[in-house]
């Protein structure tokens, strides 16, 4: 699909990790387009519990990013506000 139709894949990819991220924390999506998806954590619930903190910048922001550009061909980059983030996703090349 992704050969064909490239922006129709990766607006597929977001829908599905969107519904996939769900079980992390709440979370809203204020911009999905071919091109881009935007998504905002207003707290992050895994920040409420004490010594997180390695978890949200390793594994939230270096680990996962690194895994979805190799399965799913999307840059995931997040800008964090304390307790708060967004998420922007896009097409890789």
């Amino acid at each position: 699909m992704r050969l064909f139709s490239p922006g129709t894949a990766f607006t597929m990819t977001s829908k599905q990790m969107g519904y996939q991220f769900q079980w992390l924390t709440p979370f809203t999506v204020s911009e999905l387009t071919r091109h881009r998806t935007v998504f905002n954590v207003p707290r992050c619930k895994i920040l409420d519990y004490p010594d997180t903190e390695d978890i949200c910048l390793v594994g939230c922001q270096s680990t996962y990013p690194m895994w979805v550009a190799e399965q799913f061909m999307v840059a995931m980059k997040f800008n964090r506000q304390g307790n708060s983030c967004t998420g922007t996703l896009t097409p890789l090349g």
